[in-house]
C-alpha cells in the first residue's frame, strides 16, 4: 500500500470514527517508549523521533545539527528521545554512552550529550572528568557511576531494543515509529514529521488524550510496518540468493567438508559488527547441515576498519601453524580488543610457536594475500561486508537464519539433482555455479582477473566529462565510481601514483555512479558536477575522498566555500536538471557498458573491475603503450 493512500484511508476513518482502545503495546512498540530513553523538546509533542546514537560516530554528530534545527522549526509539536547503539568498533562509544547516562543521573544529560558530540576527537575518562567539572556536577559520584560501570545495564538494554528493532547502524532514527536512516538532509525528516503532525491533530480532534497520543501513533503505524515486513519475511528469495556471480574459492580457509553439496563463500571482516552479529547464524547453519555445507572465509577488511587488515593477517599467520578458525574464533570475540597485544596473547592461548607467529605479522607476510581478495571482492561485486555467495547466489549483510536456510535447502536440492545426473562430485562446486549464472542473470557475469577474458575493447564516450591529463594522451583511463565507496577510496592514492609514474602518458577521466545504497552517493555526485561548472570539479573530488567520512550537506558547502565557488550558484546548480541529467547519463553509460559495481575502469577501453592493485594498472598501461613507455619509469 502506498503511503499516500494509507494516509488519506488512515484521516478519513479517524475523522468517522472513535479510537477504539489501544491492545498492550508490541515489543517494537515497548523497545520505542519515552520511558526507555532520555527526551528533548516539547512535554506533550505531537510526533516523537526516537534516535538509536553513538557518540563517537561521525553521522551522529552531522545529524545533531539537523534535529536541533528541525526542533527550532516545531519548538511545540516535536520531542527527541535518545538511546545509545555504541558500535562495536567505536572504542570510545560505550564509555561515552555510560558518561551521558552518568550525567543524566544528576540532570544534565542533554549538556553532557552535546559536549560529548562536540568534542567527538577528543572522547576519553579524563575528558568526561573535566566536563562534568565544568557542567557543575558532583565529580566524585560521576567518578563513581563511571567506575562502577552502573549504566552499561542501560546501555546493554538500549543495544537489544535496536537490535529489535533492526537498527544496526548509528543514527537511525524512529519517527512515530516509521524508520528514517542515517545523517539526512532536514527536508527528509521534515517528510517525515509531516504527515505524522497532520495526523496527529486528527487524532486529538478525535478526543484521543495527549498523554496516550504516542502510543496511538505507535500502533495505528504498526499495521503498515507489520504488513510490510512479513510480505518480506515470507519471500526471502526475492532480496537473497536471486543474483549470482562465478565466485572462484580461491586459496581461503574452508569450515565443512570438501566434498559438500553446497559451498557458501563469505567475503568478510573481523572489525565489522555485522559480520560478527552474522557468526552465530553460520555456526547454526553448518550445524543444521554437517554433511552439506561447507565455509569459505575471504578477508574483505574495509580501509575505515582501523584493525581489520591486521586482524585478517593474524588470522592467517595462526593458520600456517594449523589454527586458522581458532584464532578466527578469538578475533570475533574479542572484537572489541583487536590490536598487535591482544594477537599476541591469544596466539599464545592457542599454543602458537609466538616468535614465528609475531615474525610473520611484523614482515606482513600475508598482507598481499588479504588485498588479493579484497580485490577480488571488488571485482565480483561484494562491495559491502558481510558479503556471502551459495553456490554463487548473492546474499547480502547479516540475514537472519531462515534467509540463508531458504538459499541452502534450493541448492542442496539443486545439487542431489545434478549428483543424480552424473555430476561428479569434484566438479559439483563448478557445475552449481555456472547453472545459476545462468538462471539468475541479474548480477551480470564478470571476469574474475580483473580484465575482459576476450580482451574485448569497449568504446567508451569521453564527452565533456572531467579529465586530468592531455587529450592526446596515448592512454585514457575511464572511471565509473562514487564517492562514498570504500573501493572507489581505497584506489584513489594508485590513481594518484599513477600520474605520477606516467605523467602526460595517460589521462583519467571521472564517470558518476552513485549505487543506490549509500546514501551519500548521489548527494556528493551532485555537488562535485555543480563544483564542475564553476570550474573546480577536480578540487572537490579530492577533498571528497580526502574526507569520505565527513560527506553531508555541511561539508560540501564548506569546501565549496574554501574553493571560491559562487555558493548561490553552487546550490542551484546541485539541484538543476542540468547536473541530474549529466549524473543520469553517466549511470546510463556505465550500465551500458557492463559497470555494475564501483570502481569500474575502462583502460582504452579495456576493462578493468575494482580497486585493483598498482601493478594490475601498470601491467595494462605498459601494454598499450608499448615501446613508448614513460623514460623517466
Amino acid at each position: 500500500m502506498k503511503r499516500t493512500l494509507f494516509l488519506a484511508t488512515l484521516f478519513a476513518a479517524c475523522a468517522t470514527a472513535p479510537i477504539a482502545p489501544q491492545p498492550p503495546p508490541s515489543p517494537e512498540a515497548a523497545a520505542l517508549g519515552l520511558e526507555r530513553g532520555e527526551v528533548r523538546g516539547a512535554r506533550d509533542a505531537m510526533v516523537t523521533i526516537v534516535e538509536f546514537g553513538d557518540f563517537q560516530c561521525p553521522f551522529t554528530r552531522r545529524a545533531d545539527a539537523t534535529l536541533r534545527a528541525l526542533l527550532a522549526r516545531h519548538p511545540d509539536e516535536l520531542r527527541l528521545v535518545w538511546r545509545s547503539l555504541p558500535l562495536a568498533f567505536h572504542t570510545n562509544a560505550a564509555a561515552a554512552a555510560e558518561a551521558a547516562l552518568a550525567a543524566g543521573a544528576q540532570g544534565k544529560f542533554w549538556e553532557m550529550h552535546d559536549l560529548l558530540l562536540e568534542h567527538q576527537q577528543e572522547l576519553s575518562s579524563g575528558s568526561y572528568v573535566e566536563w562534568a567539572r565544568l557542567l557543575g556536577l558532583d565529580v566524585e559520584r560521576f567518578q563513581a557511576d563511571l567506575a562502577s560501570h552502573r549504566y552499561r545495564p542501560r546501555v546493554a538494554a538500549d543495544e537489544a531494543d535496536a537490535k529489535l528493532l533492526g537498527a544496526t547502524g548509528t543514527p537511525t532514527f524512529f519517527v512515530d515509529g516509521r524508520r528514517v536512516l542515517g545523517a539526512q538532509p532536514i527536508e527528509t525528516f521534515e517528510k517525515a514529521v509531516t504527515p505524522e503532525l497532520g495526523r496527529a491533530a486528527l487524532l486529538l480532534r478525535q478526543g484521543v488524550r495527549a498523554s496516550a497520543l504516542y502510543a496511538t501513533e505507535l500502533a495505528l503505524n504498526q499495521r503498515e510496518l507489520t504488513q510490510q515486513e512479513a510480505t518480506a519475511v515470507r519471500a526471502p528469495s526475492r532480496r537473497a540468493g536471486a543474483e549470482a556471480m562465478n565466485v572462484a574459492l580461491g586459496d581461503g580457509y574452508a569450515r565443512g567438508p570438501a566434498d559438500a553439496k553446497v559451498t557458501i563463500v563469505e567475503f568478510s571482516d573481523y572489525q565489522c559488527p555485522f559480520c560478527a552479529r552474522v557468526e552465530p547464524t553460520v555456526a547454526r547453519l553448518l550445524a543444521a547441515h554437517p554433511r552439506d555445507v561447507r565455509l569459505v572465509w575471504r578477508d574483505d577488511p574495509l580501509p575505515f576498519h582501523a584493525n581489520a587488515e591486521g586482524a585478517a593477517e593474524a588470522a592467517l599467520a595462526a593458520g600456517a601453524q594449523g589454527k586458522y578458525w581458532e584464532m578466527h574464533d578469538r578475533l570475533f570475540q574479542g572484537q572489541r580488543e583487536l590490536g598487535p597485544e591482544s594477537y599476541a596473547r591469544w596466539a599464545t592461548e592457542l599454543g602458537l610457536d609466538a616468535a614465528a607467529f609475531q615474525a610473520d605479522l611484523a614482515s606482513h607476510r600475508y598482507r598481499e594475500r588479504v588485498r588479493r581478495d579484497a580485490a577480488y571482492a571488488a571485482s565480483i561485486g561484494a562491495e559491502g561486508v558481510p558479503t556471502f555467495f551459495v553456490d554463487g547466489r548473492r546474499v547480502v549483510g547479516a540475514e537472519p537464519f531462515d534467509v540463508f536456510e531458504t538459499v541452502v535447502e534450493e541448492e542442496v536440492a539443486h545439487a542431489e539433482a545434478l549428483l543424480r545426473r552424473g555430476t561428479p562430485p569434484r566438479e559439483l562446486y563448478e557445475a552449481l555455479v555456472a547453472a545459476n549464472v545462468l538462471a539468475h542473470p541479474r548480477l551480470p557475469a564478470r571476469p574474475t582477473a580483473g580484465t575482459a577474458d576476450s580482451g574485448e575493447r569497449l568504446q567508451v564516450v569521453i564527452g565533456d566529462a572531467p579529465t586530468r591529463g592531455p587529450a592526446s594522451a596515448p592512454v585514457t583511463l575511464v572511471e565509473f565510481a562514487e564517492f562514498q565507496c570504500p573501493f572507489c577510496g581505497r584506489v584513489e592514492p594508485t590513481l594518484r601514483r599513477l600520474r605520477a609514474l606516467y605523467g602526460d602518458q595517460i589521462r583519467l577521466v571521472w564517470k558518476n555512479q552513485p549505487l543506490p545504497f549509500h546514501p551519500n552517493a548521489l548527494p556528493a555526485a551532485q555537488a562535485a558536477v555543480a563544483a564542475g561548472l564553476q570550474g573546480r570539479f577536480w578540487e572537490m573530488h579530492d577533498r571528497m575522498f580526502d574526507h569520505q567520512q565527513d560527506l553531508g550537506e555541511a561539508s560540501y558547502r564548506a569546501w565549496a566555500v574554501e574553493l571560491g565557488l559562487d555558493l548561490a550558484r553552487f546550490d542551484r546548480d546541485r539541484a538543476s536538471p542540468e547536473v541530474e541529467a549529466t549524473i543520469e547519463r553517466d549511470e546510463a553509460e556505465g550500465k551500458a557498458l557492463g559497470a555494475g559495481g564501483t570502481p569500474t575502469f575502462f583502460v582504452n577501453g579495456r576493462l578493468l573491475l575494482g580497486a585493483q592493485p598498482i601493478e594490475r594498472f601498470e601491467a595494462l598501461i605498459d601494454e598499450e603503450l608499448g615501446g613508448r613507455r614513460a623514460a623517466q619509469r
